[in-house]
């Protein structure tokens, strides 16, 4: 009726100033009638061509956004049709909301054609910005509402400005958040349809982005695949009170599925269940204090817990400041500290027991993650305050998880490599406070997990995996998630400006992995590297077997008496398979990357060989320290060695009386890690008949001489004389001389007894 009366009123005026107007008789009653119906046609029609009220024909609106849009601005409806227009080719428009004039929001959801196509498969945001010339970054920072929130997939947003800066904003907020934007333009007059348009505008943006090199851990659900059946589990003994820790080798997807569980924890409605998230290998922690990370948990705790109680419209106040105050306060003595800490925790457990009661939920818990947990072992070489910390801080969590009426709402998880300082029940002489925790072992994906990660990433990125790809896939990199990773992004970078979808097929994979196979051995290295500074003992069993086979496992190390653990360890790690109670390498990669080093550069070449001589010289002092020790007391071993070596070598501030007195105490390893390479040239010679050489059969003098040939090639590398090295690379090659070394390294190696053994 508004509209109508609009335009009768303007007809009126139109025919009173009409000279030829005439009283209002049937005759102009027709006319004015008739005049009416001429502006409604001329209005409808200009309308149709630059306004919004020929939407309802162009806009597939959902009959609750509709209204929503008509509520709207005119000027706001107007700048937001074309875009509309635009969307509507392929998708609906869910949900509709202005914000300001020529600024709004929208949801849409894309037609079963274009999810198919693209890999869209939820509801996605828009931001709507119709200045043609203002654009402020702020416009990308804002939040879809939380009624529709949960249907988005938030990953991926869409912007919709002609301002010439939308695009440079977008592509910054897009790096900054590891997320994908997608700008749409209207400007451009094209011959093709909107369709048409569309698909170009989404195959540029999304088909370009490389999801497959995200490096973080992941944390949204749309890009989390696998692991559900260990994440169940694991979900199910958080909520049952139960410490667990889980470990894996490096970038297996540890993290994630601590970020997922945490995220499941928070999001559960029938519970106050609050985390702690703490990175192991963090500075702060690493050279801190146990009461730093105590205080990291509670500050943790105690903002989370506020914060809920103000999303739930509570009056509670969650505090916990006695543990803050006695370390400002420098209180020394751990017991008063774990006191505070103690009364910390049972602060903010009565806190969130109110707010329980207050919105009728089921339980309370503090949940405490710990990832690279094997930085806080005490027995390992860098373990620094922690090598007492450890204990003072698990025994106090544990002490007051003890006391607690309901010990399950408190709730520890671990994550990281090498579980020694969870499966022993003592350590350094005292009881374990960690000892009774659960372990989970987080191995390669299955095929079929391997196969949803290279379908599900490459159907948003336009790579379609057909089943000879995923087969080359797996048979290449396994089910390691970094590697299924780092192969996607090199079969995208070889089809990196396609226009349409395209099949990947073996070939395509083959190609891809053998123009990565360098990168694919780096990545290897990289967390082979990790697992030798945290898990020495397996790694150095590992490169053995990928070195010697199978045979290696019973002949080097079938007097080893953790043999056995070491093998387990690296069998759910994934990197080992038995057969006829035979270990084998599981993947080919690994062992390829083990027995061929492939770096190039001299840096890289250098950081290999230094590698590969600190294990000579572990290698010759087991060696030594076994033989000698052989048929001899301790005592007798010590002397042997110190008479044997010159009381004036260089290098050694060590006088022969200093290292007799270590020896005593010691014994005969701590007086041969005081020693140089000279020294051992030394002792290999005057003991030569006592070492119980193995290997190729050789004379004394071929033999000693060799010997020292590679130690003097190996003081090159210890003491960084880079010019010389240079000049050796340059004439021998590296492969040759690493391989010189790796054989140093394991003849040396090559004898009954182990480290571990003595």
């Amino acid at each position: 009726m508004g509209l109508q009366k609009t335009f009768i009123d303007s007809a009126e005026r139109s025919h009173r100033q009409d000279t030829h107007s005439i009283s209002a008789t049937t005759l102009g009653i027709e006319v004015l009638i008739k005049k009416v119906d001429n502006l409604l046609i001329s209005h409808i029609n200009n309308r149709s061509a630059n306004a919004p009220k020929g939407y309802k024909m162009a806009i597939n609106f959902h009959p609750d956004a509709e209204p929503q849009f008509e509520a709207a601005r005119q000027t706001t409806q107007e700048t937001a049709v074309p875009f509309l227009e635009l969307l509507s080719s392929c998708f609906q428009i869910n949900w509709f909301r202005e914000t300001g004039q020529n600024l709004w929001l929208a949801v849409i959801k894309p037609s079963p054609a274009i999810a198919e196509h693209f890999g869209l498969t939820h509801e996605y945001f828009v931001i709507g910005n119709g200045y043609p010339d203002d654009f402020h970054q702020r416009t990308l920072k804002q939040d879809p509402p939380s009624a529709v929130v949960d249907r988005l997939d938030l990953s991926t947003r869409f912007v919709a400005s002609n301002a010439p800066r939308a695009d440079a904003f977008s592509a910054a907020w897009a790096q900054k958040n590891k997320s994908t934007v997608i700008v749409l333009k209207t400007l451009e007059r094209c011959e093709t349809t909107a369709a048409d348009q569309l698909y170009k505008i989404l195959s540029g943006s999304l088909w370009r982005r490389d999801f497959f090199a995200e490096s973080e851990p992941v944390r949204d659900p749309s890009e989390f695949f696998g692991r559900e059946v260990i994440v169940n589990e694991l979900h199910a003994k958080i909520i049952f009170g139960s410490p667990i820790a889980i470990f894996g080798l490096r970038k297996i997807g540890k993290s994630s599925v601590l970020g997922r569980l945490e995220n499941l924890i928070e999001q559960d409605d029938s519970s106050i269940s609050v985390t702690a998230s703490l990175i192991g290998n963090s500075t702060r922690l690493k050279s801190g204090r146990w009461w730093d990370a105590a205080q990291d948990a509670i500050s943790a705790w105690q903002l989370k817990l506020q914060r809920l109680a103000a999303k739930l419209g509570s009056k509670v106040h969650p505090k916990a400041e006695r543990l803050r105050k006695s370390i400002e306060k420098k209180e020394a003595g751990t017991r008063n500290l774990a006191i505070a800490f103690e009364r910390d925790i049972i602060s903010l457990l009565k806190a969130a027991k109110a707010l329980k009661n207050e919105t009728d939920r089921d339980s309370v818990q503090l949940v405490l993650f710990l990832d690279e947990c094997d930085h806080f072992y005490p027995h390992l070489t860098d373990s620094g305050h922690w090598r007492t910390d450890f204990f003072d801080f698990w025994n106090a969590l544990q002490g007051i998880k003890r006391s607690l009426e309901s010990p399950e709402e408190l709730v520890y998880v671990l994550g990281g490599v090498n579980p020694s300082g969870v499966e022993q029940g003592s350590l350094l002489g005292q009881a374990n406070p960690l000892y009774e925790t659960q372990r989970i072992y987080l191995g390669p994906m299955t095929k079929p997990e391997a196969d949803s990660l290279l379908i599900g990433l490459g159907r948003r990125m336009g790579l379609d995996f057909d089943p000879t790809a995923l087969e080359a896939s797996y048979n290449f990199v396994g089910g390691h998630p970094l590697l299924i990773r780092r192969l996607g992004s090199a079969v995208h970078e070889n089809a990196l400006n396609r226009a349409e979808r395209i099949k990947v097929t073996a070939r395509d994979v083959d190609r891809a992995f053998k123009k990565k196979k360098r990168d694919l051995f780096n990545q290897v290295a990289w967390f082979l590297e990790h697992l030798a500074r945290v898990a020495p003992d397996e790694e150095r069993l590992l490169r053995d077997i990928a070195q010697g086979g199978s045979k290696t496992y019973s002949d080097l190390w079938g007097d080893d008496i953790f043999r056995e653990t070491y093998a387990y360890h690296l069998e759910r790690y994934g990197l080992l398979e038995f057969k006829s109670e035979l270990p084998k390498i599981s993947l080919s990669l690994v062992k390829d990357a083990l027995q061929r080093p492939v770096a190039t550069e001299f840096t890289e070449q250098k950081k290999q060989l230094k590698d590969v001589v600190e294990a000579i010289e572990q290698a010759v002092r087991i060696r030594l320290r076994m033989d000698l020790e052989r048929d001899n007391t301790p005592e007798e071993a010590v002397l042997r060695v110190v008479n044997a070596v010159p009381s004036d070598a260089k290098n050694r501030a060590m006088s022969r009386q200093d290292l007799i007195d270590l020896g005593s105490i010691a014994g005969v390893g701590a007086v041969l890690d005081s020693l140089n390479w000279g020294d051992y040239e030394i002792l290999f010679e005057k003991h030569y008949n006592d070492i119980n050489w193995s290997g190729p059969a050789m004379e004394k003098t071929e033999r000693t001489s060799n010997i020292k040939s590679a130690f003097t090639d190996a003081h090159l590398v210890r003491h960084n004389n880079d010019h010389q090295l240079k000049s050796m690379l340059d004439t021998e090659g590296f492969n040759l001389i690493y391989e010189r070394f790796s054989r140093m390294r394991d003849a040396l190696r090559l004898v009954k007894f182990r480290q571990n053994a003595g």
